[in-house]
């Protein structure tokens, strides 16, 4: 009879999640996520195989995480810019909150996803999905906006946006240096004017 599973799933998975996150997976050692999740190797074998499948697991943990933060603001009802701040305010505030540098999507695009093809696939996934909701956030709100702008340039622009705050945010930019570039970007938006 095989014994059963004594530890919680999505405890163990962000402990190993958080440890990835703070050092990368290069960095990382099975021993360290061992101590870090504190379950024996062999149950981190049997649940979810060797290191790399353990990483692609965080992965997709992390993008399930981020996808529910970014549901609550595409079906709330607030205007556009209000919707957007949001958005930015989120990847904003681990700058300043007491958790890892940055982003585990985007760190993990800059180590491995040109030698991974397996990272490079759920990153990709992840990004066409985050373009996909930040689209939907803008065809809620196609009457606050220009009329002649393509909402989806709009919505890779403001994507990329989004990369490079997360990026800066992993070099340790100051946090009133980004807030003032999230203003700008958002204020630069072709908004209709009274005289629309």
């Amino acid at each position: 009879m095989s014994r059963v599973k004594e530890f919680n799933q999505d405890d163990v998975l962000t402990k190993a999640m958080n440890l990835f996150w703070e050092q990368g997976y290069t960095n990382t050692s099975m021993q360290e996520l061992v101590d870090v999740m504190q379950i024996n190797r062999g149950s981190i074998y049997a649940t979810f195989g060797d290191k790399h499948s353990l990483f692609l697991r965080v992965l997709e943990y992390y993008h399930q995480y981020l996808e529910e933060q970014f549901i609550d603001v595409v079906t709330d009802s607030k205007d556009l810019r209000t919707k957007l701040n949001e958005v930015f305010s989120f990847f904003l505030k681990t700058h300043d909150e007491q958790q890892p540098k940055g982003c585990l999507i985007v760190n993990s695009a800059t180590e491995l996803a040109q030698v991974d093809p397996d990272v490079n696939a759920i990153i990709n996934d992840y990004m066409q999905q985050e373009t996909n909701l930040i689209l939907k956030i803008l065809k809620k709100a196609t009457y606050e906006l220009m009329p002649s702008i393509s909402l989806e340039t709009l919505a890779n622009r403001l994507q990329l946006a989004l990369i490079g705050i997360r990026v800066s945010i992993k070099l340790d930019t100051k946090s009133e240096i980004l807030t003032k570039i999230v203003e700008d970007i958002i204020d630069t938006l072709p908004w209709k004017t009274i005289e629309d």
